[in-house]
């Protein structure tokens, strides 16, 4: 069974007739416009806020988009990158609407043409098509090689990162009855022009772990309500190097571990846990918070702060815990992992006894809404 939510933004590649004349001395102006989304219209949307929390539906969330030529040799990195990391923009939540917006159209314009064109296919020339989704996790410029585009990233357990690329087999099952495209003609002028059209599927490069806590004591205990959660935090490692373009996507860990803190809030408006802020400790079961981090460790060392009524306002107790996949302790279900995986939810409860007895338990779940978000070009009557 998959947990990985997958989020598609369909590249819709079509004839249109248009006036070049503004677009002369452009790179690319052959007559078939690569166009990422449903018509020409532009979506006047802004950036979403940074440090946006899980992405659970499309509201102006900015993604980044490469189109690499490539031919028998493999990807053109050094001098075939077309589109490089051109930023594009989901389609706006429509204000009111009670629906997730899991489709609309977006498009991706050239910066050097005027009056918000397109880029067009040169000539014979084919394309393969990457993009990403980072929210304010970039940490610095991209590393070019011959054959991949590395980009370096540092999370704070508050960013989504997902990455996309396209599925030859599946676009081609588009092409128009009839036609002889076939995976060698993808994707240029010819294959657009039968229908072939590259559709970019995001996936979650991250692991989802939502804390939720509950006291040991019923509610009428005289020992239940005294103890507040303070902080929260996981060591981990928090900056990655992630393989953009290539042939295989990824994040590859680097540097030290660290305490990553569990931050809560709005979208946009998430700040750390602290005593500023605390949560008090009852019998109903709470979500204290959640944090995306790095997938593929068999553990994830939990540090709890606690104060308790009683003691001083300046005390602060620490209980450490330790989320494992390799031990009882975790119940991942329903099938078992040695490693936290990317795309997966996992549940972590926490029951406190005391300042110094706390319980945990780790269940497997699928990611928010488990199941796929489209923005379908030729679905007009959904889409925003």
């Amino acid at each position: 069974m998959r947990y990985t939510i997958l989020l598609l933004f369909t590249g819709y590649l079509a004839m249109v007739s248009c006036n070049k004349a503004s677009s002369e001395g452009v790179p690319g102006v052959e007559g078939t416009p690569i166009l990422l989304g449903s018509n020409v219209q532009f979506v006047n949307v802004t950036k979403a806020s940074s440090a946006y929390g899980p992405l659970d539906e499309w509201d102006a969330h900015e993604v980044f988009v490469y189109g690499i030529e490539h031919g028998s040799a493999g990807l053109n990195v050094q001098t075939g990158r077309y589109i490089d990391r051109i930023s594009a923009l989901a389609p706006a939540k429509e204000e009111g609407s009670e629906e997730k917006n899991l489709k609309g159209p977006i498009q991706l314009y050239n910066p050097k043409a005027a009056d918000q064109e397109p880029f067009y296919y040169e000539g014979n020339k084919k394309y393969e098509f990457f993009a990403t989704y980072v929210d304010d996790a970039l940490l610095g410029d991209p590393a070019y090689s011959e054959s991949s585009i590395v980009i370096p990233i540092k999370i704070d357990g508050t960013q989504d990162v997902m990455l996309a690329t396209t599925n030859h087999a599946e676009d081609l099952a588009n092409a128009r009855e009839g036609s002889d495209v076939d995976e060698t003609d993808l994707y240029s002028a010819y294959s657009a022009r039968r229908d072939v059209h590259p559709n970019l599927v995001f996936q979650h490069q991250l692991s989802r772990f939502v804390f939720r806590i509950k006291t040991g004591f019923e509610d009428t205990d005289p020992r239940a309500g005294k103890i507040r959660i303070v902080g929260l935090s996981v060591n981990s490692h928090d900056e990655a190097d992630m393989t953009v373009v290539g042939s295989e996507q990824g994040i590859t860990e680097k540097g030290e571990t660290t305490e990553i803190f569990l931050r809560r809030g709005s979208p946009g408006n998430l700040v750390i846990l602290d005593k500023d802020n605390a949560i008090n400790v009852t019998e109903k079961v709470d979500t204290l918070g959640e944090m995306m981090l790095f997938p593929g460790k068999e553990e994830y060392p939990v540090t709890l702060y606690l104060q308790q009524d009683g003691y001083s306002a300046q005390e602060v107790f620490k209980v450490s815990l330790n989320i494992s996949f390799q031990t009882s302790s975790s119940e991942p279900q329903p099938e078992a992992e040695t490693v936290a995986k990317a795309g997966t939810k996992y549940i972590v409860t926490m029951v406190i006894w005391g300042l110094q007895n706390v319980q945990s338990t780790v269940t497997m779940t699928e990611w928010e809404g488990g199941r796929s978000f489209y923005l379908d070009p030729d679905d007009i009557e959904n889409n925003i």
